[in-house]
């Protein structure tokens, strides 16, 4: 149930029913609230919506939940970067992802948005 629930809401969050997406993302992170992954496509459905504060609240918690995993604070650094317009924040952030995928070492922290946007797929986007 879980797991179509995040697929079904995944889809329609690239289909850009974002309301949608956050409906069935939000019922599946209620069954399962442990589960990074979760709340990792549920920021980005609402970063998608425009929801910026759910998007980093989300992610926060799938970093909390997994703190292993880049994706999460890449995403936030570029919010704060993008949206926000705090690069000095978005920079920590960035710091954080060469701390746990250190093979991007060409990825510089403090120009590191500069290559990721001149270089699509070096890091997931945060939609």
């Amino acid at each position: 149930c879980v797991a179509a629930l995040q697929l079904l809401g995944g889809l329609r969050r690239d289909d850009d029913r974002a309301a949608e997406a956050i409906g069935l993302l939000e019922r599946a992170a209620a069954i399962a609230p442990g589960r990074a992954d979760l709340h990792f496509v549920l920021a980005r459905a609402y970063n998608r919506a425009g929801r910026i504060d759910a998007a980093m609240q989300a992610y926060r918690y799938a970093i909390e939940r997994d703190p292993s995993d880049p994706a999460a604070p890449n995403n936030l650094g570029l919010i704060h970067l993008h949206d926000l317009g705090e690069p000095q924040v978005a920079e920590g952030y960035f710091r954080r992802v060469l701390e746990l995928a250190p093979w991007l070492g060409n990825f510089d922290p403090v120009e590191g948005f500069i290559l990721h946007e001149a270089r699509p797929g070096v890091m997931m986007t945060a939609e």
